[in-house]
């Protein structure tokens, strides 16, 4: 193909081992591939490749001490990428052989589209990406375990990210990824253990503040490989439409989706067991729940406001319907209690439109 160059590992036998200084500079090439034995590219080799649209690498920098990206076209630090870094490159891939993203390495870049990582990359540093505002596809592999604040800060581009594998997510990593749609994560927060709440990753610092952070833009998010959905871990982030529950959660906690009033309908999964207090309060547009085969517990006030539910079915595991649980669930019409002994002070206050009156614990 016409203007694309592919590096051999070796001539004549020896391996390629390095790229000098302006090997590339002013050259017309439209992409250039770069393998793995080399291991040191020197300052402005690229500079000047304006045409360039893909650019494959084993590193970022100079393969040494130098971590950032525009090092390769003649920048001296981070904070020139924007005028360094030619406009016409979209794609860049990283080889096999990166083990870690570091701080600031893209940051600024925003005409790159694509970035790939194909190997076991297992960090990405603060900032590392920031401001890539034209970044549309990011492939982290499956080796990244920890991404840095603000990693991706301004990347208003991105509409579709799968964290997957993550262990450990820094404070607004997604900050101001305001076209963000669908998002997959492996657990609500910066970690499994701290700071549980969605806002956390869009640069909230506590749940009160989900409804400010988390970008209107984002419509679905699926939830993979956690136990559990923490308090308030999805609490007033109103444009929220669509969550997916993967098997594994035991546990939704106390008003985890409160006033979620986009959330049309939802589907917990078998292995759920407690549905806590409030978990559903004020979802007002919300008008079908599957609570699965396994709750055995479904806390007060549950579904409190809820108006636009319209029939629900209680699960065998279930004897009891708490206080509140369904008060305000002015469209209700149809109750399967099942297995339920006992019904609680107002469990059912307000449902105008069930067809059977529920009084002390049974449906007359």
């Amino acid at each position: 193909i016409d203007n694309v160059v592919v590096i051999p590992e070796s001539i004549d036998g020896k391996a390629v081992a390095a790229i000098g200084a302006k090997a590339f500079s002013n050259a017309a090439v439209r992409a250039v591939y770069v393998p793995d034995s080399v291991t040191f590219i020197e300052k402005g080799a690229f500079e000047g490749a304006q045409a360039i649209t893909t650019l494959r690498l084993p590193f970022v920098g100079d393969g040494k001490q130098v971590t950032h990206f525009g090092h390769i076209f003649g920048s001296d630090n981070y904070s020139n990428h924007a005028v360094k870094v030619p406009t016409s490159l979209d794609m860049v891939i990283l080889g096999e052989k990166v083990t870690r993203i570091d701080e600031n390495a893209f940051s600024g870049c925003k005409s790159l589209s694509a970035i790939i990582l194909t190997g076991g990359a297992d960090e990405i540093g603060n900032f590392a990406l920031y401001e890539c505002r034209d970044l549309v596809y990011l492939d982290l592999g499956n080796g990244v375990k920890s991404i840095g604040e603000y990693a991706f800060g301004y990347c208003d581009s991105i509409y579709s990210l799968s964290l997957t594998g993550v262990e450990r997510i820094g404070l607004g990593a997604l900050y101001e990824c305001n076209s963000l749609y669908s998002l997959t994560i492996p657990f609500v927060g910066g970690s499994k253990s701290e700071n549980k709440h969605l806002g956390y990753i869009f640069g909230a610092d506590i749940s009160d503040h989900n409804d400010e952070f988390v970008p209107h833009s984002l419509y679905r998010v699926s939830l993979e490989g956690c136990q559990e959905i923490p308090d308030r871990a999805f609490a007033s982030c109103a444009y929220i439409g669509e969550f997916w529950l993967g098997e594994g959660i035991e546990r939704v906690g106390t008003r985890a989706f409160y006033a979620c009033r986009s959330l049309l309908e939802i589907a917990m999964p078998d292995s759920l067991k407690a549905l806590g207090d409030d978990a559903f309060f004020g979802c007002d547009n919300l008008e079908a729940v599957d609570l699965g085969a396994g709750v055995e517990s479904i806390g007060m006030q549950a579904f409190f406001g809820c108006k636009a539910l319209v029939s629900v079915e209680i699960p065998d595991n279930v004897g009891e319907i708490k206080p509140s649980t369904f008060a305000y669930c002015s469209s209700l019409k149809t109750v399967e209690l099942n297995n339920v002994s006992k019904v609680g002070k107002d469990a059912f206050y307000k449902c105008d439109a069930l067809t059977q009156e529920v009084i002390c614990g049974t449906i007359k």
